[in-house]
Parts: C-alpha cells; sequence; structure tokens
C-alpha cells in the first residue's frame, strides 16, 4: 500500500479482533477493518477508489 498509495498499513481488525504485526503475505478480506496512516489527500484516494 506505501508504494501504490503512498499510506502505511498499520494492521487489521478482522470480527473485531486485532491481526496484529502484519506481514507480505497478509491477505486483506472484505470486511477488514484497516488502520492506515498516511496524509489526508492519499487515504481520501484510497476510499474514492474502493467506492466506500
Amino acid at each position: 500500500m506505501r508504494q501504490n498509495y503512498n499510506v502505511l498499513l498499520v494492521t487489521v481488525i478482522r470480527n473485531e479482533k486485532t491481526i496484529g504485526v502484519l506481514d507480505p503475505d497478509t491477505t486483506i478480506e472484505q470486511n477488514d477493518e484497516l488502520l492506515i496512516f498516511g496524509r489526508d489527500k492519499d487515504i481520501k484516494k484510497i476510499i474514492h477508489q474502493s467506492n466506500v
């Protein structure tokens, strides 16, 4: 996500549980909540592209 969107994916919350430190093989599932860090404009870009 850093290369494509200029944001840092900190962790994923799945079924109300924090996954913790992510590894490169972690997949994002449909109902996951993402904790991301980045500039507002970059985060808004992700939201706009994902149709959230």
